[in-house]
């Protein structure tokens, strides 16, 4: 099954190789790769987050539905 996880990789894998393909100044390299991973450090802490979230969300709902319904 896909996740976001996939998605987000998939671009950071990509946006690096390009990275490490086209810049030639090491010190710009270095620090543009290091970037590219922590905006997926901060996609995926954010998608975490979001799901989590909506969960808590989605199951107070369902539990406050269920007890009025009683």
């Amino acid at each position: 099954m896909f996740t976001a996880d996939t998605y987000i990789d998939t671009v950071t894998d990509a946006s690096t190789k390009f990275v490490k393909t086209y810049v030639t100044n090491e010190g710009f390299k270095n620090e543009l790769v290091r970037l590219l991973e922590s905006q997926a450090n901060f996609a995926k802490s954010s998608i975490k987050s979001t799901i989590a979230l909506t969960q808590e969300i989605y199951s107070n709902n369902a539990n406050a539905f269920f007890k009025a319904a009683k």
